[in-house]
């Protein structure tokens, strides 16, 4: 079983993010996407052993997570939740029409959250607890996830270049092969030539 580590869940989102198109075209199916994220996080840290099965579920998990959280911190007077993934997903669910909050009923009648300027939008009911949080801190929790998403991105781009080196090593490698193979293979043509020439002169005294 597979523990998620920090980094680990932000290299999820990451790749998720880069990927959610592909999730919404239907061009591919699901399940295969999902098998290559598991294999692009397995190529950029070997300790991430994870399935196509556990990243989909734990994303799922994360969904299900951050849908609580809206819906607590769209509810008046309830103690604001934080957690640390909730920039990150906001950044990428916060404008889906599945977190939206519904129609709320007041004394004017029902209103609808995806009105602009409504009082009920999900914009003014889903604050999340940074932006509760003075703004030396919520900048400073902002700085700490973009550093780390970024760090994720170089250290994604220092692994792919990684590969291309293998990649360009691995052909080196068997150019030296073959040409020792037609070297070899030349070495014993010409010795058969020799034998073949010395057979003949024998032959011919």
């Amino acid at each position: 079983m597979f523990v998620w580590p920090d980094k680990a869940v932000l290299l999820l989102l990451d790749m998720y993010r880069e990927r959610e198109e592909d999730f919404s075209n239907g061009l591919k199916r699901s399940n295969k996407i999902w098998a290559e994220i598991a294999a692009q996080m397995k190529n950029f840290n070997p300790e991430y052993e994870v399935t196509s099965n556990q990243c989909a579920t734990k994303m799922s998990g994360l969904k299900r997570t951050y849908k609580n959280i809206v819906d607590q911190n769209k509810k008046s007077g309830n103690h604001r939740s934080s957690w640390a993934f909730f920039s990150v997903m906001d950044s990428i669910f916060g404008n889906k029409a599945s977190t939206r909050a519904p129609a709320i009923a007041t004394s004017d009648g029902p209103s609808d959250p995806n009105i602009e300027g409504s009082s009920s939008s999900l914009s003014s009911i889903t604050e999340t607890p940074e932006l509760k949080s003075p703004p030396r801190k919520r900048k400073r929790i902002e700085h700490v996830v973009e550093e780390f998403i970024e760090r994720i991105k170089v250290e994604k781009e220092e692994t792919r270049e990684e590969m291309k080196r293998r990649e360009t090593n691995q052909e080196k490698v068997r150019e030296e092969k073959r040409k020792d193979r037609e070297k070899r293979h030349n070495e014993q043509m010409e010795v058969q030539r020799s034998l073949i020439s010395i057979l003949q002169q024998f032959l011919n005294k």
